[in-house]
């Protein structure tokens, strides 16, 4: 019995009546990106699955789902809704649909979701910063792209990622709190499995620092996420009043909405003895009762930019890791300062 000859894309391009290029451009996934029409991509697609046409290279899946999946830590402060809107600008007139999850900063939680996003063949992920190595080695067996949204841990050294440039954004607004006359500026932060509120401690002590001001141990306090810091300020807040802090950092805008609640409860004016500073929009900002005064991050932007990335990504399989800081040391000065 005579065995029939295996399809080469010679065959694809004819069936799908386009020329040799077409069939590569379009089987490697950089059909968007050389302008082929999406009617002719299409075309292409179904001429190679009717002839059993491979679609894979070198490792490299090259047939599109259009979706990308979306890893957000949270759901607090419309941080989430904020940074979605931004990368359907990106996506969403390319056709790619965004497949959202939300593990509440659980490693674990993570790792389940990366393997179902990867069963359902998304094109590319986007996350925030709380994969661990396996997580990460995994989608990198699966060749699929994969863009930070945030500071990514110190050890992930080659991976792509677009970030706030934190580190700045404290800085200036710990040195307007320094320029309105507050000299004993304490700082709240959360723990982290990555680096990013450790940068932003960084860009506090840069401010004290080019200020003069030194650090004083009890005016520094980590707690874990959504934890009361309530006892940290208790002792921040004990010693003599000379010794207490006359401003609050805080490097994310719930712990500083807790930490005027607690002030207040304990007696204290804000801002009249004690100041408070945060970073990022929070429901505060819909609050004028509240009234945190906050430096603003760019949370749209992110968005569109970690999603412009990853459509540069699936185009270009091969390209260079991709890091890309965005600046943005807007202050927001509301009632606590």
């Amino acid at each position: 019995m005579q065995r029939s000859a295996k399809p080469t894309i010679t065959c694809v391009a004819k069936k799908a009546g386009c020329s040799i290029t077409t069939v590569s451009f379009v089987l490697n996934g950089k059909g968007d990106e050389m302008g082929i029409g999406e009617e002719m991509q299409k075309r292409v697609r179904e001429a190679a699955e009717q002839l059993n046409y491979p679609t894979v290279t070198r490792g490299i899946r090259t047939r599109k789902s259009y979706l990308i999946g979306v890893m957000f830590l949270h759901l607090m402060n419309n941080y989430a809704n904020d940074v979605l809107r931004g990368i359907r600008t990106s996506v969403c007139p390319r056709r790619y649909c965004p497949l959202v999850t939300v593990n509440d900063y659980s490693e674990s939680v993570a790792h389940n979701e990366v393997q179902m996003l990867l069963q359902k063949q998304v094109d590319a992920i986007l996350c925030e910063p709380v994969l661990n190595s396996k997580t990460y080695q995994l989608i990198q067996a699966h060749h699929v792209p994969s863009v930070f949204m945030g500071i990514p841990p110190k050890h992930f050294t080659d991976c792509n990622f677009v970030s706030w440039n934190t580190r700045a954004a404290a800085c200036t607004a710990t040195q307007h709190l320094i320029k309105s006359g507050r000299k004993r500026i304490a700082f709240l932060n959360w723990s982290d499995p990555s680096d990013a509120f450790a940068v932003r401690q960084a860009g506090y002590q840069d401010a004290l620092e080019a200020h003069g001001l030194g650090t004083h141990p009890h005016h520094y306090a980590v707690t874990a996420p959504f934890e009361s810091p309530e006892k940290a300020l208790r002792a921040m807040f004990s010693g003599a009043p000379s010794k207490r802090p006359d401003a609050v950092m805080t490097a994310i805008s719930p712990l500083g909405i807790q930490a005027l609640g607690i002030l207040e409860n304990m007696g204290l004016h804000v801002p009249d003895d004690v100041a408070i500073m945060s970073m990022g929009r929070g429901p505060s900002q819909g609050l004028p009762r509240i009234g945190l005064s906050t430096v603003v991050g760019p949370r749209a932007t992110l968005g569109e930019e970690a999603a412009r990335i990853a459509l540069q990504l699936i185009n270009s399989p091969e390209h260079p890791p991709i890091q890309r800081w965005i600046e943005s040391n807007e202050l927001l000065l509301l009632k606590t300062t």
